[in-house]
């Protein structure tokens, strides 16, 4: 016989989807940062004081104080959800792109985790 080697196909490990890794990693940290913009906007209410008249006045608004106080962080809310979904859609891509349902599997896994993720 000439002792030819009979090739077998390696079974390769699920990979994830190029890029899925940083991609979330991103996404994790854009989430941080609309948290970050919603305790802003929170803590930016004038009326949320312990000052009665203050509050009561704010609250009524009748110059539209609070809302040009509050505009600034409502865009920065705006701005940082708008970040979160577009990086979202992009993850969203990548899974759909994936061609081995193995690494679809892991890939949906860890976006699952990423979403849930409220640390």
């Amino acid at each position: 016989g000439e002792g030819k080697k009979i090739q077998v196909p390696k079974v390769l490990p699920p990979k994830l989807p190029e890029g899925m890794v940083f991609e979330v990693s991103a996404y994790r940290e854009l989430k941080a940062n609309l948290r970050k913009a919603k305790q802003d906007l929170i803590d930016s209410d004038p009326s949320q004081t312990t000052d009665a008249l203050r509050s009561i006045w704010f609250t009524l608004d009748p110059f539209g104080q609070k809302v040009r106080i509050m505009a600034p962080f409502q865009e920065k809310v705006e701005a940082a959800t708008a970040a979160v979904n577009a990086k979202a859609a992009t993850i969203e891509k990548l899974i759909s792109g994936a061609t081995d349902p193995r690494s679809v599997e892991m890939a949906e896994k860890l976006w699952g985790t990423a979403q849930s993720d409220e640390t």
